[in-house]
């Protein structure tokens, strides 16, 4: 799918840990989907842009910031 009002992304970090995100620009949510097509989070991200992820091992969590207008959103997703 190729569309001017998406941004699409790839997280990677290593073994089973990868991720793709869609930021749909239009409607100002992000979809974060494993390699299989399981979407990651029960409702899209509010997202007005590209997302950023880190994975915390050590928690074994994986931390997700957004904007969102003014507010920048961290959420938390265990692996």
């Amino acid at each position: 799918v190729s569309d001017e009002n998406l941004i699409y992304q790839y997280f990677d970090f290593g073994s089973d840990r990868q991720l793709v995100a869609i930021t749909d620009l239009n409607q100002g949510f992000c979809y974060l989907y494993d390699l299989n097509g399981n979407l990651q989070t029960t409702m899209p991200l509010e997202s007005i842009g590209a997302i950023q992820i880190t994975y915390q091992s050590s928690l074994g969590q994986y931390l997700i910031r957004t904007i969102s207008g003014a507010t920048l959103t961290e959420f938390q997703l265990a692996d």
